[in-house]
């Protein structure tokens, strides 16, 4: 997926890539982009906050019941 962005990226101008079903939840800077992988949707409750000054990856622990920020 980092791949395909990287690619996407050479010829567009993006501020986001967003994806999820990856098993690990990843938020990273990506040749000047943010890359943002929420990771399984099925198996956790991750999702993204974006706002014009700031960007979070939310992760929800089913186990206890918390969202923790990444």
């Amino acid at each position: 997926i980092v791949r395909y962005c990287r690619e996407r990226l050479k010829s567009e101008t993006l501020d986001y890539c967003v994806f999820g079903h990856r098993h690990t939840p990843l938020m990273m800077p990506l040749d000047g982009a943010t890359y943002v992988n929420t990771g399984a949707w099925f198996l956790n409750r991750n999702y993204a906050v974006f706002s014009p000054n700031d960007h979070t990856l939310r992760l929800y622990d089913l186990q206890k019941g918390e969202i923790t920020g990444c």
